[in-house]
């Protein structure tokens, strides 16, 4: 499962750095020091992000590929920054895409099991650029509400000064019960779903992360993938957290279909 990583997923080479000041929606990462996160592309254009798990396999959302048929639409980059289209950071990595799995119950409205894998064509190079997280070590083994966790991204963000950069925020963890009491998410969440937001301000939310992206918190100086970022209502809203698809609750969906393909 964790060929030539060994024990040490989720410890980035290059460590990620927080300003003091809180700038709203976000700041720029440090280059490199989220090197699990994957930029996906169909067509050649910028479609989801995505998150290395191993050196053949990137998790993202399955709303991202829902053309699971068709493959070769399909590339994956690792070790990018910058998504501006004139920039080819030397770190990249660009590769196919042989296989996707989406999980054979998700459903879309909303999105519910909200988790896809993609194969490689070939595995890539593990560097300080480029290195998987750790995955959730078992089911319901999820930090308690609270927990200050982080998102990353290319998405959408306004007053962060350069948009094409990955960007990376701070978000606090909302209970399951929070966050089906808010108005646009009553009724929606289910135990497949998990949500982290600045429940009370807004301010930072899913805009600058992507769908397929991650929800990552650190604990022993090692970044373990809780969420993946699947959908919300608005963006940055208060009482609007964002919607994470749970990767402890599926974790033998995951292991079953990485171990059989």
């Amino acid at each position: 499962m964790t060929a030539n990583v060994g024990s040490k997923c989720g410890v980035p080479a290059i460590q990620p750095t927080f300003p003091v000041a809180r700038i709203v929606g976000g700041n720029a990462a440090r280059p490199g020091s989220w090197p699990w996160q994957a930029y996906l592309l169909r067509y050649g254009s910028f479609h989801c992000g995505g998150n290395l798990i191993h050196p053949l396999w990137v998790l993202t959302a399955a709303h991202c590929v829902e053309d699971e048929q068709s493959p070769s639409e399909y590339n994956v980059i690792l070790g990018k920054y910058n998504k501006s289209a004139y920039i080819t950071d030397p770190t990249e990595q660009r590769l196919a895409v042989s296989q996707i799995i989406s999980h054979n119950e998700y459903s879309p409205y909303p999105a519910n099991k909200d988790l896809a894998l993609l194969k490689l064509a070939q595995p890539v190079t593990l560097n300080q650029y480029v290195w998987p997280v750790c995955l959730v070590s078992g089911p319901g083994d999820d930090p308690p509400e609270g927990t200050s966790c982080v998102i990353t991204g290319w998405g959408n963000t306004q007053g962060t000064g350069n948009d094409d950069v990955l960007k990376q925020a701070r978000v606090p963890l909302v209970s399951n019960d929070k966050c089906d009491n808010a108005p646009a998410l009553a009724g929606k969440i289910t135990e497949f779903m998990m949500c982290a937001g600045h429940y009370d301000s807004g301010g930072r939310d899913t805009c600058q992360g992507d769908s397929g992206g991650p929800l990552v918190c650190s604990a022993g100086g090692r970044w373990t993938l809780y969420g993946v970022t699947s959908w919300g209502e608005g963006c940055a809203q208060p009482t609007y957290p964002g919607v994470y698809a749970r990767v402890s609750s599926m974790l033998g969906w995951l292991h079953q279909t990485m171990d059989n393909n």
